[in-house]
């Protein structure tokens, strides 16, 4: 359901981005025989915090292939909170974490994604992404923001004398 799979042919006929893919899955197996033979596909499997952190940051974007609707994206969160951007799957709300040429992109289609990831490929495009991608993060997720806006909400339902 999280459309890794999806991802492979795809990057069979990239030259210049690699795919990592990090966690574990009941197709992991699958995946590694489908992806035998294409050297830009590694696997890390399961990584802790402080090492899947180090890989967002030093990603140049995060692939959010979902085939489900997902109701929120956390991977899309903790890679604009490390500066990198992200290209989800036009489904669900995974599109809402995104600002389209800002902090990432959005795909429906195989030539849409590669044309992200070309994109995301020159240097320049990813810098000044990553940087909005931050700042995004900054403005709308961080601790700080959400206990802001909880505490507008209860001062916006307290009885008005």
């Amino acid at each position: 359901l999280k459309g890794p799979q999806t991802l492979v042919e795809i990057f069979r006929t990239i030259d210049e981005a690699d795919l990592v893919i990090a966690g574990e899955g009941s197709i992991r197996s699958q995946l590694e025989a489908q992806s035998a033979g294409v050297g830009n596909i590694r696997f890390v499997g399961q990584l802790p915090e402080r090492e899947l952190a180090s890989l967002y940051r030093k990603a140049q974007a995060v692939i959010v292939p979902s085939l489900c609707h997902e109701v929120f994206g956390l991977v899309v969160i903790e890679a604009l909170a490390a500066g990198t951007p992200a290209i989800v799957r036009r489904l669900g709300a995974l599109p809402e974490l995104i600002e389209e040429g800002r902090t990432g992109y959005t795909y429906s289609t195989d030539d849409e994604l590669r044309r992200a990831i070309h994109t995301l490929c020159a240097r320049d495009t990813q810098a000044v992404m990553g940087i909005q991608a931050r700042a995004a993060y900054e403005a709308r997720w961080t601790l700080n923001r959400h206990l802001e806006a909880y505490m507008a909400l209860i001062a916006s339902l307290r009885p008005r004398p």
